[in-house]
């Protein structure tokens, strides 16, 4: 008898330990991309590139907004009509994007012109 309960006993302890095993190997994977993430954001960013999210605006002359995530500041890309750029015109999309400024009148008040030099998707 004392035999059987140890013998349940050590199957439900081994079971345990496998089971929290492979909780640790999810979550060093998790940490590993995110880690990745990071590296991948601050090298985007030493590069130039700015935080943000793209926001469209239907009734507005600037159809298409950048919004930097870390000042809050709003761009008008006004070359984002252009084909390679394409792939990123979703509303609330989060990306990296490089501009140059534009010293030209605005399109719209809530939106300083910039010229988009490229755009990369963020993934988180």
């Amino acid at each position: 008898m004392n035999m059987n309960i140890f013998l349940k006993l050590s199957a439900i302890l081994f079971l345990s330990m496998t089971q929290s095993c492979d909780s640790t190997k999810a979550s060093a994977t998790e940490k590993k991309a995110e880690t990745n993430t990071t590296k991948e954001m601050n090298t985007l960013i030493s590069e130039g590139y700015v935080a943000g999210t793209i926001k469209y605006q239907v009734e507005s002359k600037c159809s298409y907004i950048l919004i930097d995530e870390k000042t809050g500041i709003k761009y008008d890309p006004v070359n984002i009509g252009e084909e390679k750029f394409m792939p990123y015109k979703n509303d609330a999309n989060k990306v990296y994007f490089k501009y140059l400024s534009l010293r030209r009148m605005n399109r719209c008040n809530e939106a300083s012109p910039v010229q988009l030099i490229d755009i990369q998707l963020r993934q988180e």
